[in-house]
């Protein structure tokens, strides 16, 4: 209770003191929770200006709320602050003036001296002793009353007991208020909120796939389809260290449903957080924890471009050399991203690479993948080459792996050699050629890739990143599935004639395992062409019968957005 009533006296004293001081203050906007009609206004009002009391960051006052003694203390400090720093205060706080002392006797006139010679006329002599004070003139009307005296020697008790009471909370008021301001100046200077940004992309495609029909070789209207895509994604940086990404997927249309690739809702394709960890013996490691892509050298080994896997990877640098360690579950199922029907297997890779010749001119890289419930085994090398510099061959890429076992756990030792070359690159022309090769052994897994994201079955044929991989299926009777996989050979071409945007042709060929002739296929796209802001993208395909027996011709229009 007596804190109360010196919370009170300290507001009224302020006041009075602020109403007293000579010089005017410029005035203060007082917080926007006290209006001007409310029975403390002007106290709030002067001691603002005084400095004595704050309102909070958010500009309110909250005159409700119960104060805290870290809050009185501060109070207390920029009350004695201003008695110390401000005269007009402190001079308040004196006692009054004393009698003047009685003037000292004047000393002896000295002797006169000679006479100097005349000097040139002296500046106007001090003005003469004021006359006598003439008559009292009427008194003039009262003046308005003035404020209530101060009893100064009341302030000085009460500030005494205060000190007393806060001594300790006083004594630590420095340090405390140190490390207020600079909390403050932290958030102050931390970038405001932002709403969560979300990123969307919309694809319509439309195609025309000649085996839709009985003429399975040649082009026909009816063989029409189309699918409509939609992509949205987030990432929000949550502090300085950690930062989260969701991208979701639908896909809807009879394309993307004859084979399986529509999606019922809206599909999780990646969902991670990334960011540090401080582990034993690695220290602090960048990680990635959830459903992620992971891809070690070229991706003939590991590569998840089908879907992301869920789990961890750590990235880390020691001995000179940079370490990736995965371990995750490989989706399986029948959902849209999910890589094969069966049980849910796990996976641990482990990379181990460096850069040699100055760091950008060779990077080696040894892997090793793991599976649980089918037990899969693979390891091998890949190489990244700079070395001549310039158009011709300015980067060679090559990766060899060798399986031990088969994703049923049978044995598999055999190898698969892929090499892929920029030929030639300048500004309107550029050349790429790729070579792989697998022997009769040799087992791959669902998680490389030559197993890629696609939507439909032409995308799989001929839109894929590599050819190695690529099928068909000649319906028979009875079906026959074959498989790119010996000999591939994949040449690519950039020709920007007219314009920037570069025609693009693509021709592959090679064997099936079983030596059988995959036949030639042919692509030649364009994008350059836009409906107002919209690009336009055109591409045409041809496959050749071979051993197959399966010919079959694709045209492709699509255009996409985003917002």
């Amino acid at each position: 209770m007596r804190k109360v009533v010196w919370l009170h006296f300290l507001a009224s004293s302020a006041l009075a003191l602020s109403m007293l001081s000579t010089k005017p203050a410029a005035a203060q906007e007082v917080t926007k929770d006290v209006p001007i009609t409310h029975w403390a206004y002007d106290a709030v009002r002067e001691l603002s200006r005084l400095g004595i009391i704050e309102g909070y960051p958010d500009g309110t006052f909250k005159g409700k709320q119960p104060m805290t003694r870290y809050e009185f203390a501060i109070a207390v400090y920029r009350l004695l602050e201003a008695i110390r720093t401000k005269p007009e205060i402190r001079e308040l706080l004196r006692g009054p003036a004393g009698p003047a002392g009685p003037a000292g006797p004047a000393g002896p006139a000295g002797p006169a001296g000679p006479a100097g010679p005349p000097g040139p006329p002296g500046p106007p002599g001090p003005a003469g002793p004021q006359g006598p004070a003439g008559p009292q003139g009427p008194a003039g009307p009262q003046g308005p009353a003035g404020p209530p005296a101060v009893d100064a020697e009341k302030v000085r008790a009460i500030v005494r007991d205060l000190l007393k009471e806060f001594r300790a909370d006083l004594e630590r008021l420095g340090a405390r208020v140190d490390e207020l301001e600079a909390r403050v100046k932290e958030l102050e200077e931390k970038p405001k909120a932002e709403a969560l940004p979300i990123n969307i992309n919309l694809k319509w495609a439309y195609d025309i796939d000649s085996t839709r029909s009985r003429t399975r070789d040649e082009l026909d209207w009816s063989d029409r389809s189309h699918y409509l895509r939609a992509d949205i994604s987030t990432e929000r940086q949550l502090d300085e260290n950690w930062k989260a990404y969701l991208n979701l997927i639908w896909v809807s249309g009879a394309a993307a449903a004859a084979v399986g690739r529509e999606t019922d809702t809206l599909e999780v394709t990646d969902l991670y957080l990334q960011g540090k960890l401080d582990l034993f013996l690695l220290g602090e490691v960048p990680a990635t924890i959830g459903r992620q892509r992971v891809k070690f050298g070229q991706g003939l080994l590991l590569d998840t471009n089908f879907a992301g896997v869920d789990g961890i990877r750590l990235d880390a640098r020691r001995f000179g050399l940079d370490w990736t360690f995965v371990a995750a579950d490989i989706p399986t199922g029948v959902a849209f991203t999910d890589y094969y029907v069966g049980p849910t297997d796990g996976m641990f890779g482990i990379r181990i690479s460096r850069s040699l010749l100055g760091g950008e001119r060779l990077k080696v890289g040894f892997n090793g993948l793991f599976t649980g419930a089918r037990n899969y085994r693979a390891y091998g090398a890949d190489a990244t080459l700079r070395l001549l510099g310039g158009n011709i061959l300015p980067e060679v890429r090559i990766e060899w792996v060798r399986s031990l076992r088969d994703p049923a756990g049978a044995r598999a030792r055999g190898n698969a050699y892929f090499v892929d070359l920029d030929v030639l690159k300048t500004d309107r022309f550029d050349v790429a050629l790729s070579y792989a090769d697998t022997s009769a052994t040799f087992a791959g897994h669902a998680v490389s890739i030559i197993n890629p994201f696609f939507i439909t079955a032409t995308e799989q044929l001929f839109l894929r990143p590599v050819a190695l991989g690529a099928g068909v299926v000649n319906p028979g009777p009875p079906p026959v599935a074959h498989f790119l996989s010996d000999k591939v050979l994949d040449i690519r071409a950039n020709l920007r004639l007219f314009t920037k945007n570069p025609i693009s042709l693509r021709w592959f060929t090679g064997d099936t395992a079983a030596g059988v002739d995959f036949g030639d296929i042919f692509t030649v796209s364009y994008r350059g062409f836009k409906i107002g802001r919209f690009p336009l993208d055109i591409v045409y395909g041809n496959k050749s019968a071979g051993g197959t027996g399966v010919e079959q011709q694709f045209v492709g229009i699509s255009t996409s957005a985003s917002f």
